[in-house]
């Protein structure tokens, strides 16, 4: 019986994989992107952290599409 709840809660889980796969690789994107123009520009924390945000946005944008 557990066994039935616990694959029920996991399939549910499952259902949204390909946002979360959007999200994660846009965002990792971003944190690379980020990363290098702080370095460039010499403030990376600022840059880093908006690579995450505009990543994650892009990335649940178009998750949501697919």
């Amino acid at each position: 019986m557990v066994s039935i709840l616990l694959r029920s809660k996991w399939m549910s889980k499952n259902s949204k994989t390909s946002s979360n796969k959007a999200i994660a690789a846009w965002t990792s994107l971003g944190i690379i992107i980020g990363a290098v123009i702080g370095s460039k520009t010499g403030e990376v924390g600022f840059w880093v952290s908006m690579g995450i945000c505009f990543g994650a946005a892009l990335g649940a944008t178009i998750g949501k599409k697919n």
